[in-house]
């Protein structure tokens, strides 16, 4: 495994209209009789719109998926160059292209089926092995070094962060230099007025350590975006939807894998999300907390 590292010549290609990565599996083609199709053109994609409000277009007869171009691409590019073993399976990037002032990333579409669609149908064996899988990804992502002379709080490209939390408030998301100054801006974004006051004591910020490890995070795994084998043994085949990805503090996984799934669901409610990666249940209760007073 290699350092992640933000690759600057993908934003400068970017600015182009059109960039094909002819490397790529998509432009191998296997005879030179019969060249692989061109990527779709921008208008393609955009004529599936109002069947994909997400933005998201599959291609199934080509094997390509489309989405909105963000630093998606960045790091899908970074994961698979720090893991060429494939021990993070990410999509590839096949190409951008730019069409009216929108851009576009194309991207190869993961073979299998979303764990949410083939969990009733595993085996408790399966569960777990699956499980298991998943959080040696996740280990495995955590084992990057950080790429800083100091321990910023980030996204890839030493940017804001990125969670769906820190969302509508761009001023002040970051990057952070520390886990204490990210905790503060957690607490910032969701504690009521009247609990900042100096009569009444938030309960729920000191359960979140202002020291700790920070970690290369993936910030949005549930089970629509963990994609297995259809057929025997059971695989994890691409871990998808990386837009919320970046450095945070070590507890930030384990609170997000339970935050993005119902409490109903087997997944947390048997144990399996929390099997995933190391336990901090103090950390999700003050979170949890805090998401719910965070959304509208």
């Amino acid at each position: 495994m290699s350092s992640l590292t933000f690759d600057a010549a993908l934003s400068q290609q970017s600015a182009s209209a059109t960039v094909n990565f002819q490397h790529t599996s998509y432009f191998k083609s296997p005879s030179v009789a019969f060249p692989m199709a061109p990527l779709p053109p921008p208008e393609a994609v955009l004529s599936q719109y109002p069947k994909n409000p997400l933005g998201v277009v599959h291609f199934e007869n080509l094997g390509v998926v489309v989405k909105p171009s963000d630093e998606h691409s960045q790091v899908t590019k970074a994961i698979r160059r720090a893991f060429p073993g494939n021990e993070v399976p990410v999509p590839e990037l096949y190409g951008w292209k730019t069409y009216e002032g929108r851009n576009f990333i194309y991207m190869s579409q993961m073979p299998g089926m979303t764990l949410k669609e083939a969990w009733a149908n595993l085996s408790l064996t399966e569960k777990q092995s699956v499980t298991a899988q998943i959080g040696h990804i996740v280990s495995a992502l955590r084992d990057i070094p950080h790429p800083s002379c100091y321990p910023y709080i980030g996204s890839i490209s030493h940017g804001r962060v990125q969670d769906l939390y820190f969302r509508g408030d761009p001023e002040a998301s970051g990057p952070f230099q520390n886990v204490k100054e990210f905790n503060d801006h957690v607490q910032l974004l969701s504690v009521p007025e009247s609990l900042r006051s100096d009569q009444i004591e938030d309960p729920y910020r000191h359960l979140l350590p202002d020291t700790g490890n920070i970690c290369f995070t993936h910030a949005d795994l549930h089970l629509d975006n963990i994609m297995v084998s259809s057929s025997h043994p059971r695989k994890i085949t691409g871990i998808l939807d990386w837009e919320q990805c970046g450095w945070y503090p070590e507890y930030w996984e384990y609170c997000k894998l339970h935050l993005n799934s119902p409490w109903s669901h087997e997944w947390r409610k048997e144990g399996f999300a929390d099997s995933v990666t190391e336990r901090h249940e103090a950390e999700l209760d003050a979170i949890g907390e805090y998401w719910h007073w965070r959304r509208p």
